[in-house]
């Protein structure tokens, strides 16, 4: 399956996880790893304005990423990003294209959340 990886939302955090995503497989050569697209949306408005009411609604970039995602070609999506919770109305109107949110734990530490309606 095709990876498509929404991220840019904090550019380093994307960098980091496709570093450990690579690293996680068990790859024994280049073509080996799956194929990821890769969307750095990094003009999206800032998420933490958007949920303290101080600044405009990131959705629209998110929405057009994710749609270009899914034009790329990918059947399972991952959204780096700490407040990612904001776009589960996106995802949810759209269960054809699943997402996994990177969503911090208590301490700090990241997690992977799966849900067929994101």
């Amino acid at each position: 399956k095709t990876v498509g990886v929404l991220g840019g939302l904090g550019p380093l955090a994307t960098v980091d996880f496709l570093d450990k995503f690579y690293r996680c497989g068990d790859a024994c050569q280049d073509q080996d790893h799956p194929p990821v697209e890769v969307r750095l949306c990094t003009a999206t408005p800032d998420r933490s304005a958007f949920l303290d009411g101080h600044g405009p609604s990131p959705l629209g970039h998110l929405r057009e990423a994710a749609v270009s995602l899914k034009k790329s070609g990918a059947q399972f999506g991952v959204l780096i990003c700490n407040t990612a919770h904001i776009c589960i109305e996106i995802w949810s109107s759209r269960p054809d294209c699943r997402f996994c949110m990177r969503i911090p734990r208590d301490g700090g530490h990241d997690s992977m959340l799966m849900a067929d309606s994101v």
